[in-house]
């Protein structure tokens, strides 16, 4: 699913907590040797009875590799500015404004600032 800040709000770690205790993170030198480059990851989860399910990434969205798309980075935009107080169309001349720097447009620094500050 979509990870937003609604992610990380205090009921959703609550409803977490209990399972703190069973997760371990650990560094793989396959993982490890590819940073900075790579920002991958495995996740294994084990299940009562000993049943496992993994899944791995060699990079992460954002990475040049596995760009975010312009609709994506617009939700990721908004959802931070409206949580911060801004208006969602305030959201989302920021966002236009941050992805025409792929066009190669001269980013307009002084209306970014108006806009988050």
């Amino acid at each position: 699913g979509d990870v937003t800040l609604a992610t990380f709000t205090a009921p959703a770690i609550a409803r977490l907590a209990p399972y703190r205790s069973t997760v371990r993170l650990q560094v793989t030198p396959e993982f490890a040797s590819a940073y900075p480059a790579r920002w991958g990851s495995r996740v294994t989860v084990t299940f009562p009875g000993d049943k496992v399910v993994s899944a791995s990434r060699e990079g992460c969205l954002g990475d040049p590799e596995m760009p975010v798309s312009p609709e994506l980075h617009q939700r990721y935009v908004k959802d931070r500015v409206c949580a911060g107080g801004g208006t969602a169309a305030q959201a989302e001349e920021l966002a236009e404004l941050v992805n025409a720097l792929v066009r190669d447009v001269p980013l307009d620094v002084q209306r970014v600032l108006q806009l988050v500050m």
